[in-house]
C-alpha cells in the first residue's frame, strides 16, 4: 500500500502506483473519506482527547484511540460493525493513520508554542 499527502488530501493506493483505494479530504468539522468500493464515510473527533470514530449514515463503523508516549505512539482500533475483512483492514489502516497524523500536529504545535514561549523571554 501507497500512501500521498498533498495539501489536505491523504491518497491510500495499492503499491505500483495503480488505482486509489480511498480519498481523505481533511476539513475544519472532521474529514470525509471515500473509499473507491463505497460510499463516503466521516472522521470525527469523539468528546474525549484522543478519540475519534469513523461514521456512515448507518452509524459509527470504527472507534479509535491514540496515545503518544516519550518513545512511540500507539492505536487502539475497536471495530463496532460487521463489514468484509479487506474493508476493516484498509479503514483501519486509514484510521490509525489519521489518528497517529493528528497526534503529530499536537506535539509539534506543542513544541513550537514552547519554542516561541522561550525566545520571547
Amino acid at each position: 500500500m501507497e500512501l500521498a499527502t498533498k495539501r489536505r488530501r491523504v491518497v491510500f493506493a495499492r503499491a505500483g502506483g495503480a488505482e486509489p483505494l480511498a480519498t481523505v479530504d481533511r476539513g475544519r468539522d472532521g474529514s470525509l473519506i471515500h473509499a473507491v468500493e463505497g460510499r463516503a464515510l466521516r472522521w470525527q473527533k469523539t468528546a474525549r482527547a484522543n478519540h475519534w470514530a469513523m461514521h456512515d449514515q448507518g452509524g459509527t463503523l470504527l472507534v479509535i484511540s491514540a496515545f503518544q508516549g516519550l518513545q512511540r505512539s500507539s492505536v487502539h482500533i475497536s471495530v463496532e460493525r460487521t463489514m468484509p475483512e479487506e474493508a476493516v483492514v484498509l479503514l483501519c489502516l486509514i484510521g490509525g493513520y489519521l489518528a497517529l497524523s493528528e497526534l503529530q500536529y499536537k506535539a509539534d504545535l506543542a513544541a513550537a508554542t514552547a519554542v516561541a514561549a522561550a525566545s520571547s523571554g
